[in-house]
């Protein structure tokens, strides 16, 4: 019999809470090749600026056709815009893994974040959220949240981050996330009473109160305000998805799962506003493309594509011509 696994989909988490899963969504949609600038034969001092920031943009493109990650079994979960930051989730050593009814592995996976133009890569913990548009995404690793800017490969230990496991072994990690259009950044504070969010272009930040314990947050793009999902101030643990899937990517290979409510305190949908008024709200359940061409033009690709949303590596960025 023809195994037929069901259609894998990618939910951002705010949809998620809502879907049998709450995943992020996997898709391929490109963005415009840029061109480059035009070569002035006696560059003004601001012609020249713009030239050195032209040539520093460009250095954070990695270079094509270069292979990374192994002849290994896996799968990219995350790309950024530019190509440096790439998440891949691998299965070492050579044996295939085989998936069970509910999408688990027979072998153990590691999830790898690789920097292709420092040539670096790390093995992590989890990946939280990405930004719209793919600049930026939000990791947990050694019991910190990170920010990594693709725009320089930097990353950035969030101060007094709440990194508390919350259980939901099909949910993307608690900390933090951005805001819909990616403009914003936003962390859990440890004690759970307050979101600290961040401007990502002026980094100027401030506080959003919560009058519960804050289980998970998202900022707003405009203005001083947030959506939370809210538990009692007293309550203690946090909701918990009653559930068959095996975890967070499971449903790739998975031939079923169930969803079969909630466990552990309730919680409310708030919109806080930046005047600290209060109402009920929803998260945005907007999705977003995790894996697509680079501004660059260039599309990843895996050695082999073994079906069933398996692939098998190395994986290259190849560009228009290659």
């Amino acid at each position: 019999m023809t195994r037929r696994p069901i259609p894998f989909v990618y939910l951002t988490l705010p949809l998620g809470l809502y879907a049998s899963l709450g995943l992020g969504l996997v898709a391929a949609c490109g963005h415009a090749a840029t061109s480059s600038p035009a070569t002035v034969p006696v560059p003004t001092q601001q012609s020249a600026s713009a030239a050195q920031r032209e040539s520093e943009v460009a250095t954070e493109h990695p270079a094509p056709g270069q292979p990374f990650g192994g002849s290994v079994y896996g799968f990219v979960e995350y790309s950024s815009d530019n190509g440096r930051i790439v998440l891949v989730r691998r299965f070492p050593g050579d044996e295939r893994p085989q998936f069970g009814h509910h999408g688990s592995s027979s072998v153990p996976d590691e999830l790898v974040a690789f920097d292709l133009v420092e040539g670096t890569e790390r093995v992590i913990d989890n990946w939280v959220e990405f930004a719209n548009g793919r600049r930026f995404v939000l990791l947990v690793d050694e019991r910190q949240l990170w920010l990594v800017d693709a725009n320089g490969g930097s990353w950035e230990a969030l101060p007094n981050a709440d990194v508390e496991d919350d259980g939901n072994r099909c949910l993307g990690p608690r900390g933090g996330g951005f805001s819909p259009d990616g403009t914003r950044v936003a962390w859990v504070q440890d004690g759970s009473n307050s979101l600290r969010v961040r401007d990502l272009e002026t980094r100027e930040e401030w506080d959003v109160a919560s009058q519960g314990r804050v289980w998970r947050g998202w900022p707003d793009d405009e203005g001083r305000g947030a959506m939370m999902l809210e538990t009692p101030a007293q309550s203690t643990g946090w909701p918990t998805q009653q559930t068959s899937c095996e975890c967070r990517w499971c449903n790739r290979f998975a031939m079923s799962m169930g969803f079969y409510g909630w466990g552990g305190p309730a919680f409310e949908n708030i919109a806080v506003a930046g005047d600290g008024s209060r109402s009920a709200g929803s998260p945005s359940g907007d999705q977003y493309d995790i894996r697509g061409e680079t501004t660059a033009g260039c599309s990843l690709e895996a050695a082999e594509d073994n079906g069933e949303n398996l692939e098998h590596g190395p994986w290259r960025w190849m560009c228009n011509g290659d």
